[in-house]
């Protein structure tokens, strides 16, 4: 009994902790090895499999996400996990990483380059945005700040609107609040980046799983958040989850950490009613009252696109092209 209690002690505290995201999620759980080690449930892949420590941490204080070292297992399986938080510490060196903002910078992006924008150019804030136009006048101006288009921009961040454009060979340069800013923190540290969205979800799993597979790096779904990331969003997770759940079906293999288990597990009940469960949203329901209700709607689809965009960094520009599935 008395054992019972503690595990269930330890099962809650783990739990909480990793809901409030002070764990990071960069690698497995392990448990001692012998009779009272507890296997961890992640995939009956894992079946069997005795681990032993895990090797020293790196300089950022945690464990990237593939340097776990087993007992009876020559090898371990390419791992993918969620930062519910774009601040939650994993190791993107190791990763393909693939931003997920929902609502709207990932979305506007697929829908950009899905219309046949040539590039579009990521900047981390308004001011950038204007420097790069200055430099590229003949570009498209697009962003917000606080879902409204700053003053002189040709347009705001409108997936819906972005549908309607002729844009066919422009090239964009987009500016808001969360996403662009979330790529360009990321443009030098992961060695492939991608952005994915509801839209997207099957093409851009299949973009990160071929590529992870092809380099030997394992991936990582990054919520854009709200409020400078500080803030949880459930459309992101539901994001990231329909992408996870799509790269499992494509590689069965993949071992889903908790995050990831959580998100996929949100959006396989969410996919019951997908556009009512990214409508209940906080920020969807912002968006709604401010008039855009119509983004909402629009984003809450699923698998209407087959581009994976990536992002390159080319002459200190982050530049964002699409990788189309055939």
């Amino acid at each position: 009994m008395q054992r019972k209690l503690l595990f269930t002690r330890m099962a809650s505290r783990s739990f909480s902790e990793n809901m409030v995201g002070h764990l990071p999620a960069t690698g497995p759980r392990l448990a001692p090895s012998g009779e009272a080690a507890i296997q961890p449930p992640v995939a009956q892949a894992l079946s069997g499999i005795v681990y032993s420590v895990q090797r020293p941490v790196n300089d950022f204080g945690q464990l990237p996400l593939s340097r776990v070292t087993t007992i009876r297992a020559a090898s371990i399986a390419m791992l993918i996990d969620v930062a519910l938080l774009p601040g939650q510490r994993f190791d993107p060196a190791n990763c393909v990483c693939v931003v997920v903002d929902v609502l709207r910078a990932s979305s506007s992006i697929v829908t950009l380059l899905d219309g046949g924008a040539a590039e579009v150019m990521a900047a981390a804030d308004i001011a950038e945005a204007r420097r790069l136009h200055h430099l590229f006048p003949d570009s498209l101006l697009c962003g917000e700040k606080d879902a409204v288009p700053p003053p002189g921009f040709d347009y705001g961040n409108s997936p819906a609107e972005f549908a309607r454009l002729e844009i066919a060979g422009r090239t964009v340069i987009l500016a808001t609040s969360n996403g662009t800013r979330i790529l360009a923190s990321f443009g030098d540290a992961a060695p492939v980046l991608l952005v994915g969205s509801l839209l997207n979800r099957n093409a851009v799993a299949e973009a990160a799983v071929r590529v992870a597979g092809e380099r030997g790096l394992d991936i990582a779904l990054v919520c854009s958040a709200a409020y400078g990331g500080s803030t949880f969003t459930l459309e992101d997770a539901l994001g990231a989850g329909a992408i996870v759940q799509a790269a499992l079906t494509r590689e069965p293999a993949l071992q889903p950490l908790d995050a990831a288990r959580f998100a996929c597990d949100a959006f396989s009940v969410a996919q019951r009613d997908l556009r009512a469960a990214v409508g209940s949203a906080y920020h969807a329901r912002e968006l709604s009252e401010a008039g855009l209700g119509e983004d909402v709607e629009y984003c809450a689809r699923a698998d209407v696109s087959n581009i994976a965009p990536a992002l390159n960094r080319e002459d200190g520009r982050l530049v964002i092209r699409a990788i189309r599935r055939p």
